[in-house]
């Protein structure tokens, strides 16, 4: 931002250096597979990282990726509770490099606004509209009353149930899809002794 070019390229070939260290020396030295959740990242589509890449250097496989109707809810759900403002400062959200690789991820859960995985795009999504509303100084009445019906709009469309859970028997964790998951959960801890002690994978917990 202030031209520092030198330190700026530092920045920026210093971490690559690092990643590339990790995914082609560190990580397969220690696991066969090599990226431990590389099967998460490209999965359906690759074997491995350089496959990867070949794969998605294609642009009609990259937008085959891209222009899905889960990324499509995606990017609606980051975007409508703060008006798409940010899309005015795309120089600020071409920095949340999270956000591309959540949208061609293999893993599901990558694509929707209700997992952490969309955690380290959000202070991008709010650093961008910062940068909009200050431009719009000028016109403050007009980003505010955008910003206002996006807040509207997004409680109404994508208020998650995991923060205003719903209550009653057909539903768990704020979901009614998960009542078969929660009878499940229920009777495995059933056949569970009192006195026994566990340790269970996430999901189960």
């Amino acid at each position: 931002a202030r031209g520092r070019r030198r330190l700026g390229t530092g920045l920026v070939l210093g971490p690559a250096a690092y990643v590339a260290v990790l995914l082609l020396a560190v990580f397969p030295a220690f696991p066969p597979g090599g990226y431990v959740y590389g099967d998460r990242l490209y999965g359906d589509f690759a074997t491995d990282l350089p496959g990867a890449l070949l794969y998605l250097a294609r642009p009609d496989h990259l937008a085959a990726r891209l222009a899905t109707p889960e990324n499509g809810l995606y990017l609606a759900g980051l975007l409508v509770p703060v008006a798409f403002l940010p899309l005015l400062a795309p120089g600020v959200l071409l920095l949340a490099v999270q956000l591309p690789l959540n949208m061609v991820s293999s893993w599901p859960y990558a694509h929707e606004i209700r997992y952490h995985y969309v955690a380290p795009i959000v202070p991008f999504v709010f650093l961008a509209l910062v940068r909009v509303l200050g431009r719009a100084a000028r016109h403050p009445k007009v980003a505010i009353a955008a910003l206002a019906v996006g807040v509207l709009a997004g409680q109404v469309l994508f208020a998650s149930p995991w923060l205003f859970p719903r209550e009653g028997q057909r539903w768990w964790r704020g979901l009614a899809t998960d009542a078969e998951e929660k009878q499940d959960v229920s009777a495995l801890l059933e056949r569970i002794a009192p006195e026994a002690s566990v340790s269970a994978h996430y999901r189960f917990l």
